[in-house]
């Protein structure tokens, strides 16, 4: 980096699960990183518990996967779906499958790995103001006393609330559709701990997904229209169960089951920064772009906005342009991976009779050929999204094939 005096070469803003993640990166990228963090402790929001496939081979390159693991994360190898049990191990990149973790658990751990790897935490303390300039200056309020701090680069990892985006003049892109998720976290259940259960309804226009996250312990999530007023907003622990049910949790599996935390119920549309770096000032996970969270690809997208990242700052070469590159990639993954989980959200959830025609076509054909789908846990935002792979998913090759067959046979 230059040769300006500086408190700091890097500060990340935000100590949660990316910000962790990429002063770690950094630090062993040989940068002097300070982290501020806001709260003393973490605490349980209802989602971040799913590394997908893809994202846990993101993982594995900012050498995560390790400290994931020894801090409660649970390899599971079967996804097991409407389609039938899919074997993660065999079928992804990562030959690792996804990975499973109580969400707190994990933000513990990676601060721990943070520390161990020379980063400089300061918690808990409130970022006041950030400075885009060279050097750019930070000032901190740590309950005790105001510091100004002068860093060659600042990461913003502060979340979908992000103060650093709102400091530095971001707009921020949200789409008018989204989903409602309601979470809970469930003991006592009776399904394998080294599996997902992603069971639909698509009848119902229902969802639900169940994660093994350790110690006896799902997080169970039901996905539906925010306009279902079948499903409450704040629903008791009976109606969330039957809610599950419905949406092809077996019955038998909740038999037993207990509350281990509230049951939370949201909705997040996509929303995203246009340009995710200005400057000297770059900004990762949430803070970036929010990923609708029923899709449980929250934890991987931050892992490949680290992964990029980190190696643009981690090299003195890539510096002028870091900025630039980190933008224009992060754009455009991010982009790809909206209008895949477009695709499933209007096929499985959408409303009116297109959507109903759309189901009526393609589900028959997903059924008898699952490889028409996106690969979403094993891809990602990498598998195709193209023209060719959107008639596929829908069917409307098969619309081309018969018609075509249709016209060859009246030529004869």
């Amino acid at each position: 980096m230059s040769s300006l005096k500086v408190d700091f070469d890097i500060a990340v803003i935000g100590g949660g699960f990316t910000g962790a993640v990429i002063s770690a990166a950094l630090a062993e990228r040989g940068r002097n990183v300070l982290l501020v963090e806001k709260d003393s402790a973490y605490r349980d929001k209802n989602r971040g518990e799913l590394i997908h496939s893809w994202g846990v081979s993101e993982a594995q390159l900012l050498n995560a996967v390790e400290t994931v693991v020894a801090s409660g994360g649970v390899l599971l190898q079967r996804w097991k779906s409407g389609r039938g049990v899919r074997d993660l191990v065999a079928s992804t990149p990562s030959g690792l499958g996804c990975i499973g973790i109580h969400h707190p658990d994990l933000q513990n751990g990676l601060l721990s790995r943070a520390k161990s790897v020379g980063v400089s935490v300061v918690r808990p303390a409130r970022v006041i103001a950030v400075k885009n300039s060279i050097p750019c200056t930070v000032l901190v309020d740590d309950h005790r006393a105001r510091r100004k701090y002068r860093v060659h680069w600042v990461v913003g990892a502060d979340g979908r609330n992000s103060g650093v985006r709102r400091w530095i003049g971001h707009d921020v892109r949200a789409l008018s559709r989204s989903l409602r998720i309601t979470g809970a976290l469930l003991r006592c259940l009776d399904l394998p701990g080294n599996t997902i259960s992603a069971p639909s309804n698509p009848e119902q226009k229902l969802a639900a997904t169940m994660i093994p996250v350790g110690r006896d312990r799902f997080r169970a999530y039901m996905i539906s229209n925010p306009t279902d007023l079948r499903i409450d907003a704040k629903p008791s622990f009976a109606t969330f169960c039957a809610g599950l049910i419905t949406s092809g949790v077996p019955a038998a599996s909740l038999s037993h089951a207990r509350l281990a935390g509230p049951i939370g119920s949201f909705s997040l549309p996509d929303a995203w920064v246009e340009r995710a770096a200005v400057g000297r000032v770059a900004l990762v996970g949430d803070a970036a772009a929010v990923s609708d969270p029923c899709f449980g690809a929250g934890l991987s997208l931050a892992l490949r906005d680290v992964r990029i990242l980190s190696e643009l700052l981690g090299s003195d070469e890539s510096l002028d342009n870091a900025a630039d590159i980190y933008s224009l990639r992060q754009f455009e993954y991010r982009k790809q991976l909206r209008r895949l989980h477009g695709w499933v959200r209007h096929l499985t959830f959408g409303t009116g009779i297109a959507a109903d025609e759309a189901r009526r076509r393609a589900l028959p054909l997903l059924a008898a050929d699952p490889c028409r789908r996106p690969d979403l846990i094993g891809l990602g935002p990498d598998a195709p999204n193209d023209s060719v792979a959107f008639r596929r998913f829908y069917g409307i090759d098969e619309i081309f094939r018969t018609a075509e067959m249709s016209l060859q046979a009246s030529a004869t």
